[in-house]
């Protein structure tokens, strides 16, 4: 899922991701010109690994590792604030355990600087 922020803020909040074995793609935001972002990923069941790339060539690549990997337990999330200048993030998920898939939730938003 892609989400576009207006002229002043954005808000998002993903739908419930399975996750797999392999990183996918939970949801890629397009924010450019927004300083500050802030995100909280939870997992509603089993644990889940996460991560978020940048871009700064609005999405095409996403050569930066924003936030690098990290866990959040079943039933409890994870809250960051990132102040930079990329273009799009993308939040990529995946299981922590082999073989054991969890629920993950994104929830983002900005504002100008």
């Amino acid at each position: 899922m892609t989400f576009d922020g207006n002229d002043t803020y954005f808000a998002y909040e993903s739908d419930a991701v399975t996750t797999t074995d392999a990183y996918a793609v939970a949801c890629t935001i397009r924010c450019p010109g927004f300083r500050t972002k802030e995100f909280y990923i939870g997992a509603a069941t089993n644990n889940i690994k996460y991560k978020v790339e940048g871009s700064l060539d609005g999405g095409t690549t996403y050569p930066k590792e924003v936030i690098a990997e990290a866990t959040v337990v079943a039933a409890a999330g994870a809250y960051t604030q990132l102040t930079n200048g990329f273009t799009n993030l993308r939040v990529q998920v995946k299981s922590a355990v082999a073989s054991t898939p969890g629920v993950a939730t994104i929830q983002a938003c900005g504002v100008h600087a």
